[in-house]
């Protein structure tokens, strides 16, 4: 079981190859949790379809790759602004998912 609190900063490290990107994606609801209990703010989201979970994870989320995922001509700065710009826009939906 992983707990993690709210609001806190939370590390997971180990050699390469354990596991950490797996665990990450399976956090960040990237890979299918099939078979998993996974409870998010008080969401049993493994009973969820993939269209309910996909717009959970588009409103609730928030997911830096290790690889390089950015936009190719903005700087990191401005790619975190727009994503901050995004969740602002769509903090409204968030409420209404279930």
């Amino acid at each position: 079981m992983i707990n993690i609190k709210n609001g806190c900063l939370t590390a997971l490290t180990g050699k390469s190859g354990c596991g950490k990107t797996s665990v990450m994606y399976r956090l960040g609801l990237i890979e299918n949790t099939t078979g998993d209990r996974y409870i998010f703010n008080d969401d049993e989201i493994n009973l969820w379809d993939d269209e309910i979970v996909s717009k959970y994870r588009g409103n609730k989320i928030s997911f830096v790759y290790q690889d390089n995922n950015l936009f190719n001509d903005l700087t990191l700065q401005e790619t975190f602004d727009i994503l901050k710009t995004r969740l602002r826009e769509t903090a409204f939906l968030t409420k209404g998912l279930k």
